[in-house]
């Protein structure tokens, strides 16, 4: 007797087990198909960011762009329509440059202190006024 149960014991553990192995099995995929749910939004909610970025970047490239045509715009027409007047602002910068070189050159050459910190000055200056036409022209 003590065989029958055991036996008929033994025939349901082994009719259950795959059971509960199909168990175990649903319930790791289902744990496998919440991970890529919760994988997925974040997908999701990550592109949406970098779309609103990339909105954001042209927009502000696209605003940036106008202002300067504006300035650009606004300076081409500063002029007052008077002919001297429009000549005397014409001169200026170079005068006032004119004016700087000399008294800065007056002074180093004078007092020799001319350095190298004074050559990148210089240099600049002259990158200004000479490359300013460069670029002046290639916009053109």
């Amino acid at each position: 007797m003590l065989e029958a149960l055991l036996g008929g014991g033994l025939g349901a553990l082994a009719r259950l087990a795959p059971e509960v192995l199909k168990f175990f099995d649903r319930k790791g995929e289902r744990s496998h198909e919440l991970s890529l749910g919760e994988q997925q939004q974040a997908l999701i909610a990550l592109q949406g960011k970098t779309q609103m970025a990339q909105i954001d970047a042209t927009t502000n490239a696209a605003q940036f762009t106008q202002a300067v045509q504006a300035l650009q715009a606004a300076y081409s027409t500063l002029k007052s329509g008077v002919a001297w007047a429009d000549a005397l602002t014409a001169t200026v910068r170079p005068v006032v440059t004119y004016a700087f070189s000399v008294g800065y050159l007056y002074f180093k050459l004078s007092t020799g202190t001319w350095t190298n910190m004074d050559t990148g000055i210089y240099a600049g200056l002259l990158n200004f006024w000479f490359m300013g036409r460069v670029f002046d022209k290639a916009a053109k």
